[in-house]
C-alpha cells in the first residue's frame, strides 16, 4: 500500500537568484573617501564657529552711537534713541541688532525719514562696536505753536523737527500760533503757504518798527493774519491778500493822527477791509 507523502509549503522560504534587496546603509556620503568626509566636517565646523565669532561675542556688540548734527535742533537724541532701540530688534532669526554686523541701517534710515525732514541722512558702521549718524538738516525759517508743543518750520510749511521750549529765545526767528482747526497732517501745517510768506513780508517790513514790531504771530482764521505788538498788548488784524504796505499805511495813520499813544493799550485793531478801520 502506498502512503502519500505530504509536503508543508508555508515554512519554505524562496528566493530568487536574480534579485537581491540591498541593505541600507546609514553612513553620511558613503562613496566619499574618509579624507572628503574630514574635510567637509572641518568646512561645516568652521562655519559655525564663525558665526559664532561673529555675531555672539561682546567684542562686535554696539557700545556707541555718535551723533554728527550741524543744526541748531535737539533732533540728535532723539534719533540716538531710534538707534538704541532698533539694537534691541531680532534680524534674520540669528540675533539682536545690538551686532554690529545684524544692525540694518536701512530700516534705521527709512525710519529716521519718516519722523523728521531732513535733507541728508548718512549712517555709517565703525567696527568693531560704533554707528556714526550723520544728519543734514534742513534750514527752518519759522517756529509753529500748535498745542502747547513747539516745531521748527521750512519755508515750505513742513515739519523739520519738534523743539525744545527752553531753546526758543536763542533762534530769533518768528513765531507763530495756531489757534484754528487746521492742524498739522502728514508733516505739514494746515495753513497754505502764502501765510508764511506773508507773515515773512511783515517781519522784514516792521521787525525794526519801535511802533509796532511783532512780537508773535497767530493764525486762526483764513484770510488773516494777527500779530502781537511788542510795545503793548493790542493785536493787528491783517489781510494776507491784499497789499501789505496800503494797510501799514493805514495803521500808521490811525496811530499817529488819532489814537497816539493809546494804541498800544487796544483790544484789537482791524485792517483787513479796504475802506473800513476798526478798532476796540
Amino acid at each position: 500500500m502506498l502512503v502519500k507523502r505530504r509536503f508543508n509549503y508555508y515554512k519554505r522560504e524562496y528566493k530568487n537568484p536574480f534579485f537581491r534587496i540591498k541593505k541600507r546603509r546609514f553612513f553620511i556620503f558613503p562613496s566619499l573617501s574618509l579624507k572628503k568626509k574630514f574635510f567637509i566636517f572641518f568646512i561645516f565646523s568652521l562655519l559655525c564657529f564663525l558665526i559664532w565669532f561673529f555675531l555672539y561675542i561682546d567684542y562686535f556688540k554696539i557700545k556707541i552711537i555718535d551723533i554728527d548734527n550741524g543744526g541748531d535742533t535737539n533732533i540728535g537724541e532723539d534719533i540716538k534713541n531710534l538707534a538704541w532701540k532698533q539694537t534691541e530688534d531680532s534680524r534674520f532669526l540669528l540675533g539682536r541688532q545690538n551686532n554690529i554686523f545684524l544692525f540694518n541701517k536701512n530700516s534705521l534710515r527709512e525710519e529716521i525719514d519718516s519722523r523728521f525732514s531732513l535733507l541728508d541722512v548718512k549712517i555709517t558702521k565703525k567696527f568693531p562696536n560704533k554707528i556714526k549718524i550723520s544728519l543734514a538738516e534742513k534750514k527752518y525759517l519759522f517756529i509753529w505753536l500748535e498745542d502747547g508743543k513747539y516745531y521748527c518750520l521750512g519755508a515750505e510749511g513742513e515739519i523739520v523737527s519738534e523743539i525744545n521750549i527752553e531753546k526758543l529765545p536763542s533762534l530769533f526767528l518768528p513765531l507763530i500760533e495756531n489757534r484754528g482747526n487746521n492742524k498739522i497732517f502728514e508733516n505739514k501745517i494746515g495753513f497754505d503757504k502764502k501765510y508764511l510768506v506773508y507773515i515773512d513780508q511783515i517781519r522784514n517790513q516792521l521787525s525794526n518798527d519801535n511802533k509796532i514790531a511783532p512780537e508773535f504771530f497767530i493764525l486762526d482764521d483764513l484770510n488773516t493774519v494777527k500779530f502781537k505788538i511788542k510795545q503793548g498788548r493790542v493785536i493787528i488784524y491783517l489781510n494776507p491778500n491784499e497789499d501789505l504796505n496800503s494797510q501799514i499805511n493805514k495803521l500808521n495813520a490811525l496811530i499817529n493822527e488819532k489814537l497816539n499813544d493809546d494804541y498800544k493799550n487796544k483790544e484789537y485793531i482791524d485792517l483787513r477791509y479796504k475802506d473800513k478801520l476798526y478798532y476796540k
